[in-house]
């Protein structure tokens, strides 16, 4: 059993990064696939432990989905936020309408794929707190699990 989820992973890992977004970086590369990996990470964790289990270690700012610049959060397909390991006060806020820096409903485009395709990237502008204020272009990678939604994102 635990080959066949291993060869399962390995599989998903490899369809995150061969439809990834082009970028034009070696660095900008290991980014996306350091997301790709924890979201396939976390997607593993979850259907292994459950939810309640599962979303107590995502909110961990420090846990096993957190590095400091990159963890996850997950999404209801109306946008509810279930959970959050960047910050707790985002859990049970609503997203769906969020917009990035350009005005673009990004997390609409995101569930709306999720809800359709199951995984996939969207890029959208956002501040780079706490460095600056300036909005820099990032690339969340999603993928739909059940009835929910897992997200991470990296700098493109």
């Amino acid at each position: 059993m635990k080959k066949v989820f291993m060869l399962i992973l390995v599989c998903t890992l490899l369809l995150a990064v061969v439809y990834a977004p082009s970028t034009g970086t070696a660095a900008q590369e290991m980014g996306e696939r350091a997301t790709a990996l924890l979201v396939e990470k976390a997607v593993a964790f979850l259907k292994a432990n459950g939810k309640d289990a599962s979303f107590a270690e995502f909110n961990k700012s420090n846990g096993k989905f957190s590095d400091g610049s990159r963890y996850v959060y997950v999404v209801d397909s109306k946008g509810n936020t279930l959970a959050h390991g960047g910050n707790s006060g985002m859990i049970g806020k609503n997203l769906y309408e969020l917009k990035d820096s350009d005005m673009k409903p990004f997390m609409k485009e995101i569930i709306n794929n999720a809800m359709s395709e199951g995984f996939g990237w969207v890029d959208y502008k956002w501040p780079n707190l706490p460095i600056s204020n300036k909005a820099v272009l990032r690339s969340a990678y999603f993928k739909k699990v059940n009835d929910v939604i897992i997200i991470s994102s990296t700098l493109k």
